[in-house]
């Protein structure tokens, strides 16, 4: 594809891994497959052959699998940017600004790959690349979404005063079958991929316009919680279902 290696030439490779996590403690180094978490996503980095990358971590167990990796560990993130409140958008800008002075280089774009998603592989990333590379004339950015399980305007309730309630309406005729409802998604935490100035420029990362690109239900969870990380290790261990 005609300037692809230099569209990934000028992009810089963000893994997050910050060593706070309350729904499931040390999630980015529990073992799926004999295969700390993390190593997924550094294996993703490498096999797409991504010749900048910036690992921004507090953790020093992070920092021991990176170098098994081959990857340079050239900053430890701040603990303001590891609060649990702190948006992630924070985190990349804090990880352009430091890259940029460590490579001495000005990046186009970044992207980020989420290391609580193993079931997105190399090839997903690589096709997920290729899309926004096409498109990006267009758009400021790219994340991952999947069709919704449960739509808002038809079957998620709110309990609100003393009684349950639509999370949301709307005010023509009330919405008696899910087929006649808006159609809605949900965000995977999966990969992102934006242009470097925007990000630094934005305050949320749907502040432009981004292009949500999709991918399967099975490919869409994330590990958050015990729960999580047995449903996502039962999915890789049956790898023909994903």
């Amino acid at each position: 594809m005609k300037n692809f290696n230099s569209f990934k030439e000028n992009t810089i490779c963000i893994i997050c891994a910050k060593s706070i996590s309350e729904g499931l403690p040390n999630k980015n180094v529990k073992k799926i497959q004999n295969i700390p978490l993390i190593s997924y996503a550094f294996n993703k980095a490498k096999k797409n052959k991504f010749k900048y990358i910036c690992v921004s971590s507090d953790s020093e167990k992070v920092f021991k699998l990176a170098k098994k990796h081959s990857i340079k560990v050239f900053f430890k993130r701040s603990k303001k940017l590891c609060n649990k409140n702190v948006a992630k958008i924070l985190a990349w800008k804090d990880a352009i600004t430091k890259s940029e002075k460590f490579f001495k280089k000005k990046f186009k774009y970044m992207i980020d790959i989420e290391v609580t998603n193993p079931l997105i592989n190399e090839n997903d990333l690589d096709i997920f690349l290729k899309s926004f590379f096409n498109k990006r004339q267009n758009y400021d950015g790219q994340f991952c979404i999947t069709e919704a399980k449960k739509n808002p305007y038809f079957n998620m309730i709110e309990y609100k005063n003393k009684k349950y309630v639509l999370s949301k309406k709307k005010k023509q005729n009330k919405i008696t079958a899910r087929q006649n409802a808006p159609k809605v998604f949900e965000h995977v935490a999966g990969l992102y991929v934006f242009k470097r100035d925007y990000i630094l420029k934005s305050k949320h990362i749907l502040d432009g316009t981004i292009y949500g690109y999709k991918v399967s239900m099975l490919k869409s969870f994330d590990i958050d919680s015990i729960l999580d990380f047995k449903l996502v290790k039962l999915l890789l261990k049956n790898k023909k279902i994903i």
